[in-house]
This record gives structure tokens, sequence and C-alpha cells, in this order.
């Protein structure tokens, strides 16, 4: 038994000892920039949202994962005719492009008294970035200050800074890790109110007022990342740069990332998360091991026969049954010895059957039984032969005598 299914655990333990190698070897590290709220990777923004609640406490927190043009109209039906201030509309990505469509309704927003927070490296001149001549530069640096050593010779260099002097400190607030120095190299100087600058004092947080509302320009994205965030520095600096907009709910954008999650099939739902994936590869591999082992011509079933019951003895029971009920003892006599005088025939070779002297002593002289004991059976038959009808207390003792007979005979004949 061991031997045909030694095969199948072979293959189970090569398959459950790649599974777990695979399951506990350490994953890389995903540098890739998503900006997604729920990516815990080095370049989503998960730790911001997580604790966006701290810098609006009892605001509303609302992700959008739809277009402008369907947010803004869904909260334009949901407030009142009196209404007009809504809230702050967030959108933190590498690029911001979007239609011109959602652009004028984002103007109106604005004008409206709302606030809308836009962090990005470019921005897309056919809309926003064209109204406001905001034109991007960037320089690429790479910064890996320990935070907790006050002589690490990084934390002493300059980074971003404000311009407010309650908010900017001496050497600004550095940012770890890759990171891509960008500044506002043009925009609306008539307009714009420079709140925020980079390590060279390049302009790189602007605030630029419209209607009844304020837009909030900032070119440097990663500073609201989770690698950043996880530095004392660089969330000081994340959450002073959002707390510049106004009390209220604040809409934070999911629809227009660079890493936004698309509609998936439930096949790449799977592939994409590491129990799941290596789930459906165990299941796909098992199924073509038991196509190729299991799916080999095999003898057919071979169905098992029941052996046949003996019913003899039923039967006899049926019909000594019946001939009880019916209280017919002579014929069932006349039966009964016949079957006698047919063993005397087939197992003693006696031929000629007459009750007499001569009978007695072949029958006795080939069984080894007492010639008195043959003639008192002899005697039996005789009496019962010659009555028309016989009682069941003869009848028992014809069938326990020819019984007798049958027993001693067999015990002397071996």
């Amino acid at each position: 038994m061991l031997k045909k299914y030694f095969p199948y655990i072979f293959l189970f333990f090569i398959i459950a000892a790649i599974s777990y190698v695979e399951a506990n070897k350490p994953k890389p590290v995903d540098w890739t920039p998503s900006f997604s709220n729920s990516d815990k990777i080095p370049y989503g923004t998960y730790v911001l949202f997580d604790r966006i609640n701290d810098l609006f406490p009892n605001e509303k927190i609302e992700l959008v994962k739809t277009p402008i043009y369907n947010q803004i109209n869904k909260r334009a039906e949901r407030r009142s005719e009196n209404e007009s201030k809504d809230g702050s509309y967030v959108f933190i990505n590498d690029v911001f492009s979007i239609s011109e469509l959602d652009a004028n309704l984002l103007f109106e927003y604005v004008e409206e008294g709302n606030n809308v927070f836009i962090s990005a490296m470019d921005f897309d001149l056919t809309s926003i970035g064209d109204t406001f001549k905001l034109r991007t530069e960037q320089r690429y640096f790479i910064t890996e200050a320990n935070q907790d050593d006050p002589n690490d010779p990084l934390e002493s260099e300059p980074g971003n800074n404000f311009v407010h002097p309650d908010l900017a400190t001496p050497f600004g607030y550095p940012s770890r890790g890759r990171y891509v120095d960008t500044y506002f190299s043009s925009y609306d100087s008539t307009a714009a109110l420079v709140l925020g600058v980079d390590k060279s004092d390049k302009a790189n947080f602007i605030k630029m007022p419209y209607g009844k509302g304020d837009f909030y320009f900032t070119s440097s994205p990663y500073v609201f990342t989770n690698y950043n965030m996880l530095h004392v520095s660089g969330m000081e600096y994340a959450s002073k740069v959002i707390s510049h907009l106004e009390p209220g709910p604040v809409y934070w954008d999911e629809y227009y990332k660079s890493g936004r999650k698309e509609t998936t099939t439930s096949l790449r739902y799977f592939l994409s998360h590491e129990a799941l994936k290596w789930m459906t590869y165990l299941i796909v591999l098992g199924s073509l091991i038991f196509v190729i082992f299991e799916g080999k011509r095999k003898q057919r079933v071979i169905p098992i026969l029941e052996s046949k019951d003996n019913s003899s003895i039923e039967f006899v029971e049926a019909i000594s049954d019946l001939y009880l009920s019916k209280n017919n003892h002579r014929d069932l006599a006349e039966k009964k010895i016949k079957y006698f005088y047919e063993y005397l025939r087939t197992n003693l070779n006696i031929r000629e059957i007459k009750h007499g002297k001569e009978l007695i002593n072949q029958i006795s002289s080939k069984t080894g039984i007492a010639e008195k004991e043959v003639d008192r059976l002899l005697l039996i038959i005789r009496n019962i032969n010659e009555k028309p009808t016989i009682f069941d207390t003869e009848l028992i003792l014809l069938n326990r005598r020819i019984d007798e007979f049958y027993q001693e005979a067999e015990t002397i004949t071996k």
C-alpha cells in the first residue's frame, strides 16, 4: 500500500518544502511610487492617511475613488441650497493631470469657498497648471540621514522649510530616502503666496486664492510618503503643510493615483496576494499531478458477488410446516419410510426389501447394528404401514428411530 502511494507522498513533501521556502524568504522592498493610501510600501501614503484624523479631529475623512465630476456633483446634490462650502479636496501624486471638464469643476468648487490641495512634481499645462502658469524643475538627491544620531552631518543640512517664521526652523526639515527635489520654476507671482521653499530657497509650496477659496500647490509629493513620514522631521513637515487647510471635511483622492488599484479579474486578485498566489499554484500543480497519475487507464472494477444462501433448511422447514398444518402424519411417515428404503438400496446395496429374518440379518451385518435394534425399527415400520392413520407420537417415534439408525450406521462404518 505504501509503495503504491509513495510518488504522491514524495511530491507532496517536495511541494510543501518549496512552498515553505517561498513563503518565508525575504521579500524585496517595493520602491514603486504609488502614493496610494492603502499601500504600506515606502512610497505609499498609508501613514499619512491613517493619522490625518489627528490633524482634522472630529471631521469626516472620505476616500474618493471616482472622477472629480462624479464627486463634486454628488456633494452638490447632498448639501442644502444655502450651503456653499464643502471641504478640502486633497490630491497627492507624482503627476497631476485631469480633463478640462474636471478642471473647470475644481475652479467652481474653490470659487465657492472650498480648498483644493495638490501635491505633484509635474502639472498638466492644459488644465490647472496652465491657468496658474505652473512650471516645475527637478533635482535628484539621495539623503540617508540618521535622525537618531545628532552628530549625523545630514541632520544639519538644510531641507524643505516654511516662509512663516513660526513654522520655519534654522535648517528646515530634511527629507529621507530617495528624494527628488522639485521646485516651481514659474508661477503667477501676482496671485501666488509662497508658503514654503526647498533647500535652495526655491518655492515649492504656494497658495493661490481663487474666488472665496484657495488652491494649495506643493511640488514635493514624496514628503507625504511612508518612508519620510516615519522620521520625526518628515512627519512634522508633512503635518504642518496639511494643516494649512481650513477645518472641515477632507476628500482624499485615490482615483488619479499612479498606483491606482484597477479593476482586476478574480485570478489577478488571487495572484496579487502571496498566500492566495501559492494556494492557486498548488491547486493547479496538484490537478496536473492527478491527471498524469490518475488519468491512466485502469482495470474495470470487478463487482463483488455475494454468495448464495443455502436455503435447503428453510425449504424443509416450510414443507414440514405445511404437512404439520394439515395433520397428515401418515403421508409424512410414508415419505420417511421411502427415504429409509432408498438408503438401504444405495448405501447398503440391498436390492430387494422384504421384511423378514433375512432382511434383518443383511442390515445388521452391513451396518454392525444389533439385530434386535434393527428388528425393533422394522416392526415400527410394519405397524405404520398396516394402519390407515397414525398419531403424531408414532410419527415422532419413527423419525427418532430412523435418525438413530443413520447415526449408528455412519459411526460404525467409518
